[in-house]
Protein backbone atom coordinates (compact mmCIF):
# COMPACT_ATOMS: atom_id res chain seq x y z
CA UNK A 1 0.00 0.00 0.00
CA UNK A 2 1.12 3.54 -0.67
CA UNK A 3 1.53 6.12 2.10
CA UNK A 4 -1.55 8.00 0.87
CA UNK A 5 -3.71 4.85 0.80
CA UNK A 6 -5.77 3.68 3.78
CA UNK A 7 -7.96 0.64 4.40
CA UNK A 8 -11.05 0.73 6.58
CA UNK A 9 -13.45 -1.99 7.69
CA UNK A 10 -17.17 -1.52 8.36
CA UNK A 11 -17.08 2.17 7.48
CA UNK A 12 -20.02 4.55 7.69
CA UNK A 13 -19.34 7.80 5.84
CA UNK A 14 -20.87 10.84 4.22
CA UNK A 15 -20.42 11.94 0.62
CA UNK A 16 -20.64 15.69 0.00
CA UNK A 17 -22.03 17.52 -3.03
CA UNK A 18 -21.11 21.20 -3.29
CA UNK A 19 -19.87 21.04 0.30
CA UNK A 20 -23.20 19.73 1.67
CA UNK A 21 -24.18 16.21 2.74
CA UNK A 22 -25.55 14.29 -0.26
CA UNK A 23 -25.33 10.54 0.48
CA UNK A 24 -24.59 8.33 3.44
CA UNK A 25 -22.40 5.35 2.72
CA UNK A 26 -22.10 2.13 4.66
CA UNK A 27 -19.59 -0.48 3.50
CA UNK A 28 -17.93 -3.57 4.87
CA UNK A 29 -14.54 -2.64 3.41
CA UNK A 30 -13.12 0.60 1.99
CA UNK A 31 -9.74 1.34 0.43
CA UNK A 32 -9.20 5.08 0.06
CA UNK A 33 -6.52 7.09 -1.74
CA UNK A 34 -6.55 10.24 0.35
CA UNK A 35 -4.47 12.37 -2.04
CA UNK A 36 -6.59 11.60 -5.11
CA UNK A 37 -9.87 11.51 -3.14
CA UNK A 38 -10.65 8.10 -4.69
CA UNK A 39 -12.07 5.06 -2.94
CA UNK A 40 -13.08 1.49 -3.62
CA UNK A 41 -15.80 -0.16 -1.52
CA UNK A 42 -16.78 -3.79 -1.24
CA UNK A 43 -19.77 -5.04 0.48
CA UNK A 44 -22.33 -5.24 1.17
CA UNK A 45 -22.43 -1.52 0.34
CA UNK A 46 -25.36 0.88 0.80
CA UNK A 47 -25.60 4.49 -0.41
CA UNK A 48 -28.61 6.46 0.89
CA UNK A 49 -29.48 9.94 -0.38
CA UNK A 50 -29.65 12.41 2.51
CA UNK A 51 -32.20 14.87 1.13
CA UNK A 52 -34.45 15.12 -1.84
CA UNK A 53 -35.55 11.81 -3.34
CA UNK A 54 -34.35 9.56 -0.48
CA UNK A 55 -32.98 7.12 -3.04
CA UNK A 56 -31.11 4.05 -1.78
CA UNK A 57 -28.48 2.12 -3.79
CA UNK A 58 -27.42 -1.34 -2.60
CA UNK A 59 -24.57 -3.33 -4.19
CA UNK A 60 -21.49 -5.40 -3.34
CA UNK A 61 -18.83 -3.20 -4.94
CA UNK A 62 -18.23 0.31 -6.27
CA UNK A 63 -15.48 2.84 -6.84
CA UNK A 64 -15.43 6.62 -6.67
CA UNK A 65 -13.24 8.89 -8.80
CA UNK A 66 -12.49 12.12 -6.95
CA UNK A 67 -11.27 13.92 -10.09
CA UNK A 68 -14.58 13.37 -11.88
CA UNK A 69 -16.83 13.25 -8.78
CA UNK A 70 -18.31 10.05 -10.22
CA UNK A 71 -19.42 6.91 -8.39
CA UNK A 72 -19.24 3.75 -10.50
CA UNK A 73 -21.42 0.88 -9.31
CA UNK A 74 -19.87 -1.89 -11.41
CA UNK A 75 -21.80 -4.76 -9.86
CA UNK A 76 -25.54 -5.54 -9.90
CA UNK A 77 -27.27 -2.77 -7.98
CA UNK A 78 -30.70 -2.47 -6.39
CA UNK A 79 -32.15 1.05 -6.48
CA UNK A 80 -35.03 1.89 -4.17
CA UNK A 81 -36.95 5.14 -4.36
CA UNK A 82 -40.19 5.32 -2.44
CA UNK A 83 -42.25 2.22 -3.25
CA UNK A 84 -40.31 1.53 -6.48
CA UNK A 85 -37.43 -0.97 -6.68
CA UNK A 86 -35.24 -1.47 -9.75
CA UNK A 87 -32.43 -4.01 -10.27
CA UNK A 88 -29.73 -2.95 -12.75
CA UNK A 89 -26.47 -4.53 -13.92
CA UNK A 90 -24.51 -1.30 -13.33
CA UNK A 91 -25.05 2.36 -12.48
CA UNK A 92 -23.00 5.57 -12.57
CA UNK A 93 -23.76 8.58 -10.34
CA UNK A 94 -22.21 11.98 -11.12
CA UNK A 95 -22.12 13.98 -7.88
CA UNK A 96 -21.40 17.27 -9.67
CA UNK A 97 -24.43 17.17 -11.94
CA UNK A 98 -26.66 14.81 -9.96
CA UNK A 99 -27.15 12.69 -13.09
CA UNK A 100 -27.54 8.92 -12.70
CA UNK A 101 -26.93 6.59 -15.65
CA UNK A 102 -28.31 3.07 -15.37
CA UNK A 103 -27.07 -0.11 -17.03
CA UNK A 104 -29.39 -2.80 -18.30
CA UNK A 105 -32.31 -3.90 -16.14
CA UNK A 106 -31.70 -7.25 -14.43
CA UNK A 107 -34.50 -9.73 -13.72
CA UNK A 108 -38.20 -9.22 -14.27
CA UNK A 109 -40.42 -6.31 -13.39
Amino acid sequence: AFADEREYFRLNGLILRNGKPYMRMSAKHVTANLLANDFVVTGPVTFTEVGGQHRKLVTVGAHYSGNDHVLHLDRPTTIQEGPATLHVATAVVNFQTGQTTLGRIVGTM
